[in-house]
């Protein structure tokens, strides 16, 4: 998937191929995505484990610094 256009191009792992104007990922399964795209992520201390991440740059409607992709 490339993060930088308005229209958005995601196959699934079944080979399943789907066009949107947004994405939404999962902080814990897209993250990869959104590091690799300058999205920094932080660990939430608050969670027993440790283990969840949050987004450093997205504001509380989980919009992001990149057009049409949001976390959940």
């Amino acid at each position: 998937m490339v993060l930088d256009s308005r229209s958005y191009e995601v196959t699934t792992q079944s080979g399943q191929s789907y066009t949107s104007d947004f994405i939404v990922l999962s902080v814990n399964l897209g993250f990869d995505l959104l590091e690799n795209h300058g999205i920094n992520l932080g660990i939430n201390r608050h969670v027993p484990g440790k283990k969840i991440r949050y987004v450093e740059h997205a504001d509380v409607e989980g919009i992001t610094g990149l057009p049409g992709v949001y976390v959940a």
